[in-house]
């Protein structure tokens, strides 16, 4: 079975938990400026929260923090950023908690440290922020600013998992799987990526689709796997599409077809799945299930093996049958073609 991969969440838009109460006859309502704000008047918005933020109100200071850290009114400012959450997270808003703990860990408006993103998700996962709870099961994951601990990672992330969260449902489910800080489970680890899997978590679905291919903590089901694969697959997962193209590929549970191998296939390779590149290869150098094109064979083969996945006997064989010329034409195109798969980068948005 193939090694699952570890969910890193890089999603930074907050989630404002609440308002904290206020005795009316202090503050003036701050509705009528969240109003404003999801309406675009940032300029009324900014400069009622200011005032808000002025008198100590930790709602406003969070939504300062969003302003200035997106930029929506205002220059984008990360240290003002900051500065705002920071305000606000020191009388325990949990939503700037999390904030300053996601700076701190990739070093936006503040150096990076990881031992300051562990202490500020810690109080705002101790009240019930799920997002501080998966990074901060992560960070003890890795052993990234706190001791590593799967136990303290397990227990993270099964906080989050209890309230719906998808990407900690799958990594406890890898977790069970593993017997990482938890007894290994491989029924536990099933149920857990289901749960993640009914809310389109891909990595679940892949992982359901092997696990019942293989009879691993569910019932041996080509149909239930194939199934599984197909959702992940029809979503863009390329180690799924790959599975696919192998199942048709060597007609397992479904009827043997080349052509269709061939498809999945070239949407995997897309994305750089070096196995499903080195099957293209093979295809389009017998003409199978695809025109025989041995250039386009070349670019596959030397795409798979910048993948690690090549095959010496095939390289044999058309460095024999191509001149020099084919080949450079054929390596221009695995460059042209590996250039538009390369994945941006994350940002904070």
């Amino acid at each position: 079975m193939p090694k699952p991969i570890y969910f890193r969440s890089l999603i930074v838009a907050l989630a404002l938990h609440g308002s904290v109460a206020w005795a009316q006859d202090e503050y003036p309502s701050i509705d009528p400026l969240i109003d404003a704000y999801n309406q675009g008047d940032y300029a009324s918005a900014l400069t009622g929260f200011k005032d808000l933020a002025d008198r100590g109100d930790s709602n406003a200071q969070v939504y300062l923090g969003l302003m200035y850290g997106e930029g929506r009114g205002v220059e984008r400012n990360f240290e003002t950023s900051y500065g705002y959450y920071k305000m606000a997270a020191e009388q325990d808003q949990i939503d700037a908690q999390y904030a300053l703990g996601r700076m701190a860990q990739y070093g936006v408006g503040t150096e990076q440290n990881y031992e300051q993103a562990a202490d500020w998700y810690e109080p705002a996962a101790q009240q019930g922020h799920a997002d501080a709870q998966i990074n901060l099961a992560l960070l003890y994951s890795d052993g990234l600013g706190v001791k590593r601990s799967d136990a303290d990672a397990a227990r993270w992330f099964r906080e989050a998992a209890l309230q719906g969260m998808a990407d900690a449902q799958y990594n406890l489910g890898i977790f069970y799987l593993e017997g990482r800080g938890v007894p290994k489970d491989e029924a536990a680890a099933a149920e857990w990526f289901r749960k993640a899997a009914d809310q389109d978590n891909t990595d679940a679905q892949y992982n359901l689709g092997v696990m019942h291919l293989n009879g691993i903590g569910l019932t041996l089901s080509v149909s239930s796997g194939i199934k599984w694969l197909t959702r992940a697959a029809n979503a863009g997962h390329a180690d799924a599409q790959g599975g696919l193209g192998l199942l048709a590929y060597k007609g397992e549970g479904v009827k043997q077809s080349s052509k269709t191998a061939a498809k999945w296939f070239e949407k995997a390779g897309r994305q750089g799945h070096g196995d499903s590149q080195l099957f293209l290869a093979l295809l389009h150098a017998k003409g199978d299930g695809v025109d025989a094109d041995l250039v386009e064979a070349y670019k596959w083969m030397v795409m798979a093996e910048a993948q690690g996945a090549g095959d010496d006997d095939l390289k044999q064989q058309l460095d024999a049958a191509l001149s020099e010329t084919q080949k450079a034409d054929a390596r221009a195109l695995a460059r042209k073609e590996t250039a538009s798969q390369l994945p941006q980068g994350p940002g904070l948005n």
